[in-house]
């Protein structure tokens, strides 16, 4: 079992912390949160910045309507060959992409030491289409941080001109500051989540795919 944040994120600390790209971890809030984050994420890329939006919320909180995508496929179903890299990413005008990666924020902790490698590999290869790399998170959740959010050296915090935009920014801003003083905690229904995550579909073996007989211990076969 892993004991914490340090075990749980090392991988994901170094290949974070190594500019180029930029991580930053971005919260926002207001009426229209999801419209206000794709705001910033253009108005980055806007200053010759390639962003890659690496997003961890769930349901409605997702980015994917406002950038004018689907829903999309997890990162996490590489780890089994449910998908290829190529079909994770999903292209966004005047953006690298999206890629959702809710469960695979979630089943991070679960995961063994292969697994965890093959899911930083293929950060990894999504990293070198950026020069700036956004992992958005939901303000709810700021105090009970992804090991994701907790891998990002930096936060940023969009609040929206309004009296909800303005509340839920210092709701934020207040539960990262409690939760950088306070070990990391991962809520029993999350660990419940990410384990039906990993279980739950049909893995697939044709070459087309990520997935090999001896894939875990040759996780740098993920290819583009």
């Amino acid at each position: 079992m892993l004991d914490g944040r340090e075990d749980q994120a090392a991988g994901l600390r170094r290949l974070f912390r190594c500019v180029p790209p930029q991580v930053v971890a971005l919260y926002a809030g207001g009426r229209r949160r999801a419209d206000n984050a794709a705001l910033a994420a253009h108005r980055i890329a806007g200053r010759a910045e390639r962003v890659l939006i690496l997003d961890e919320a769930e349901g409605s909180e997702t980015l994917a309507s406002a950038l004018g995508v689907a829903s999309g496929t997890d990162l996490l179903q590489l780890l089994d060959g449910r998908t290829t890299l190529s079909a994770v990413l999903q292209p966004v005008p005047g953006l690298v992409g999206r890629v959702p990666a809710a469960a695979a924020a979630l089943a991070l902790p679960l995961l063994d030491d292969a697994r965890r490698a093959c899911l930083v590999e293929a950060l990894r290869i999504l990293h070198r289409h950026a020069g700036f790399v956004l992992v958005h998170a939901c303000g709810e959740q700021a105090a009970e941080p992804s090991p994701f959010v907790q891998a990002a050296p930096r936060r940023l915090v969009v609040a929206e001109a309004s009296a909800s935009g303005a509340t839920e920014a210092y709701q934020t801003i207040k539960a990262l500051v409690a939760e950088a003083v306070r070990p990391e905690q991962i809520a029993d229904n999350a660990i419940g989540a990410a384990k039906a995550a990993v279980s739950t579909g049909d893995p697939a073996t044709s070459g087309e795919y990520y997935y090999t007989a001896d894939h875990y211990e040759t996780f740098r076969r993920i290819r583009e």
